[in-house]
């Protein structure tokens, strides 16, 4: 692979700097960062008021903004930037799988001048990043979210079935493991750029950990550490029987760090999850979680009753078999508990919380990925989607877009 030049020739451009400025504070308008560049008569306004504006993009001073940016293609031109220290903030994740209850992570939350800085970088890398990428990446790669691997795994699930079994295999402590010469290794491979990869290394040494949740390029590291793995899953798994190459894997499909693996037996699977494991130790220094197991997909019987023994595939969020798609329990129990609590809240108070119906509304589309059509009749039946969403729509004539 031939690699790229010149990528930042175009990187301080005004107008790639001021499209990477926007994009870093789409969720953060109303963070004490951003209210610094607001207009002067808007500046004192309590949150709530300002959020009565029609158009968020009235609050930003064009001078202000103007003298931000330039400070930045400044100091990115000359080679001056150096990366502040991180905010670290430790948050606790719930999990939705059953058996599973949920972790401690450590957050790295950076300043507004470098998250700025951080989706320049990224804007000028991306075509790097993406060339060589598996077509079946998921994991935060712009267009291709969760609802792609829901249709393909449905695919698969419906129409091949010349596999029956699947493995998933989880990597123990990923982020906190990945190694900084591994990231530079991979980006030197694809980037001729010096000035890039310079940047880049400085964003890897900015943070006790090379890459830390809560920075925007952790993930497209994540996911360019573990390229070469999804090669040599594709194009090395396979044996030979009677002189014809058989492929081990039938189809493959991952998410940053979560992989599922369809193969034709359990000896075949067991032999990809021993090489992957081999692989992962001897190029990264990463290590698979001992929980993995190989399951044979859900058949039914006559009756319409799950066979003993087989097992409905549990990825992102989903319940898979031959037959359907179904959300997992954790999330089909959530969604009904927030129905309920916000058709208590209006049977008492006769109101509403545009945080209660923007979750709702979200639940619900996450649903509509898979055969979740009796599941959106029992949320219609304790709360009316199309009230919650009459209630965002209603907020977002006002300019508001969140709760005060």
């Amino acid at each position: 692979m031939n690699r790229l030049s010149h990528l930042s020739d175009h990187m301080l451009d005004r107008c790639e700097t001021y499209v990477a400025f926007i994009k870093a504070i789409e969720h953060k308008k109303h963070s004490k960062e951003v209210r610094e560049l607001w207009l002067d008569e808007f500046s004192g306004l309590p949150d709530e008021e300002a959020r009565k504006l029609k158009n968020q993009a009235m609050l930003l001073d064009p001078a202000k903004v103007d003298i931000f940016l330039t400070a930045i293609e400044d100091e990115l031109s000359r080679n001056m930037w150096l990366h502040d220290d991180p905010r670290k903030k430790t948050i606790f994740c719930t999990s939705k799988a059953k058996g599973q209850k949920g972790k401690w992570r450590d957050l790295y939350c950076p300043c507004l001048k470098d998250h700025v800085i951080h989706h320049i970088i990224m804007r000028a890398s991306e075509r790097a990043f993406m060339r060589g990428m598996y077509k079946w990446c998921v994991g935060s790669v712009p267009k291709r979210g969760t609802a792609a691997a829901v249709k393909a795994v449905e695919k698969w699930c419906k129409s091949d079935r010349t596999w029956r079994y699947f493995v998933q295999i989880d990597i123990e402590k990923f982020f906190n493991n990945i190694c900084e010469r591994d990231v530079l290794n991979c980006l030197k491979k694809r980037i001729k750029d010096e000035k890039i990869i310079d940047l880049h290394k400085k964003i890897l040494e900015s943070a006790p950990l090379p890459v830390p949740i809560g920075y925007f390029p952790s993930p497209w590291y994540a996911n360019l550490v573990l390229e070469d793995l999804d090669h040599f899953i594709l194009e090395r798994m396979h044996k030979t029987r009677r002189g014809k190459c058989i492929k081990l894997v039938k189809h493959y499909v991952r998410y940053i760090d979560n992989l599922l693996i369809f193969g034709a037996s359990k000896r075949d699977l067991e032999k990809v999850v021993h090489a992957v494991s081999d692989w992962l130790g001897a190029n990264r220094g990463l290590r698979i979680k001992p929980d993995w197991e190989i399951k044979q997909i859900a058949e039914y019987d006559s009756d319409g009753k799950m066979k003993k023994g087989t097992y409905r595939i549990d990825f992102i969020g989903y319940k898979f078999d031959r037959t359907r798609t179904i959300l997992r329990d954790g999330n089909y129990l959530s969604t009904l508990r927030l129905a309920h609590r916000m058709d208590k809240r209006y049977k008492r108070k006769s109101e509403d919380t545009l945080s209660d119906c923007q979750s709702l509304v979200s639940k619900t589309g996450f649903a509509a990925c898979g055969d979740n059509a009796t599941f959106t009749g029992l949320v219609n039946n304790k709360f009316s989607i199309e009230s919650a969403k009459g209630v965002i729509s209603n907020a977002a004539k006002m300019g508001i877009f969140r709760d005060p």
